[in-house]
């Protein structure tokens, strides 16, 4: 569901007017169809354009709290495109000036978080009536610094490279197919296009990625690269931020920046990324502790770099999975500690056996590296999952399948 707003014939000064707050806790227990069919509002394009409000907001709640305590407007979207506001509060905490450029606009949410760190925002878009939308949440959130102008990013660069900004901001869409892009050069704008441009008004830029990009595709491909932050909001990789200064030359830091659900961001970071491998020897009795690093630390390239430090050593070459002597404090927000129960060699009839002399009927389940995923062997054992038995199947260094059966351990 999803209403059309890009129409000249829109009118929103319906928006304007309109007492959302009472309207939302009016209709919350409806859903979107139902409203629809008995809608008492008599403008058709209002009532779709509320419908969706009505989709959105349980969602919007956790991803944009101020946005809808302050009964801003969304589109679908424009909403599943946008920053979240703990990304996006992340992003404006690492710079500070006075003139701010986002060639992206969108939502406005990034433009929002920016605001508090620089004196002035300027945001491009073409898409006039999000624009709109943008300029009334502003004003229901008293942002006063920003500004957003109808255009695109490539007509605004040829008519104004001799003005100056602290720091030009680009996430470029993605989407403009069916598919979403990872090649940076996919994006629109495209940033290899508008480089030159870029760096005649601005020596520092920020390039908001895909969160599935490869970072070593980036530094192979972007120019001036500082500093890689792989920004993950409850173990889930977001954004991949890339902050390029052509003043400065440096060995690029990676940062794992991991925001947890109170929003408190817990950091690592290093210059150097995969270390020497070291796999697990055959002396390995001791290390009664597992550790499945984060998605983001894996990304990273920096697991090794920290485990290494604690000496915890791999199971095997691809397969993420570590094992150690303690817990790890300074790592407990980038991964999850297990005591190990068990391990064995993997094979179904000797798993199954096992489940079987253990009374074990439920569990949960992680694989790496191992040939299934996690759901088809749930499928094809015929498992239920829950409880409090974990079970992590992965290879070792020679190959072979291996499953390890443990307990979480507690504060973790």
């Amino acid at each position: 569901m999803s209403v059309n707003i890009n129409d000249e014939s829109f009118d929103f000064g319906l928006l304007r007017a309109f007492d959302l707050a009472n309207f939302l806790n009016e209709n919350k227990h409806l859903k979107p169809e139902s409203f629809l069919l008995h809608s008492k509002y008599n403008t058709k394009k209002l009532n779709w354009f509320l419908a969706e409000q009505l989709k959105t907001y349980p969602k919007a709640v956790h991803k944009l709290p101020t946005f809808t305590a302050t009964h801003c407007w969304f589109t679908g979207k424009s909403y599943e495109q946008s920053s979240s506001e703990s990304s996006a509060l992340f992003k404006s905490s690492l710079f500070k000036g006075v003139h701010l450029l986002d060639l992206s606009g969108g939502l406005g949410v990034d433009d929002w978080a920016f605001a508090q760190s620089f004196e002035t925002v300027l945001s491009l878009d073409p898409d006039t009536q999000l624009n709109e939308l943008a300029r009334l949440n502003w004003h229901r959130l008293n942002t006063l610094h920003c500004t957003r102008l109808d255009t695109t990013a490539e007509a605004f660069i040829q008519e104004n490279t001799n003005r100056k900004f602290d720091l030009i901001y680009l996430d470029a869409d993605r989407r403009s197919t069916n598919n979403r892009q990872l090649g940076i050069h996919e994006g629109t704008p495209n940033f290899f296009e508008i480089q030159v441009q870029l760096f005649q008004m601005s020596s520092q830029l920020l390039l908001k990625l895909s969160p599935l990009i490869d970072i070593n595709y980036c530094l192979k491909t972007l120019p001036f690269i500082n500093k890689i932050w792989i920004v993950s909001i409850q173990h889930e990789v977001k954004e991949l931020l890339c902050f390029i200064n052509k003043n400065v030359d440096v060995t690029p830091t990676i940062h794992v920046i991991e925001i947890d659900k109170n929003g408190k961001t817990h950091e690592l970071n290093s210059t150097q990324q995969q270390s020497e491998f070291e796999p697990l020897g055959q002396t390995n009795e001791s290390k009664n502790i597992f550790f499945e690093p984060s998605a983001a630390l894996i990304k990273s390239g920096l697991s090794h770099v920290y485990l290494n430090q604690f000496q915890y050593k791999a199971i095997g070459l691809n397969t993420f999975y570590f094992k150690g002597i303690t817990a790890v404090v300074s790592l407990q927000n980038h991964g999850r500690f297990f005591k190990i129960i068990h391990e064995s060699i993997y094979s179904k009839s000797k798993f199954t056996t096992y489940l079987k002399m253990n009374g074990i009927d439920q569990m949960n389940i992680s694989t790496r590296n191992f040939g299934m995923d996690a759901d088809t062997l749930v499928k094809t054992l015929k498992l239920k999952t829950g409880g409090n038995d974990y079970f992590f199947f992965g290879r070792n260094t020679a190959g072979e399948k291996l499953f390890f059966h443990c307990s979480k351990i507690a504060n973790n």
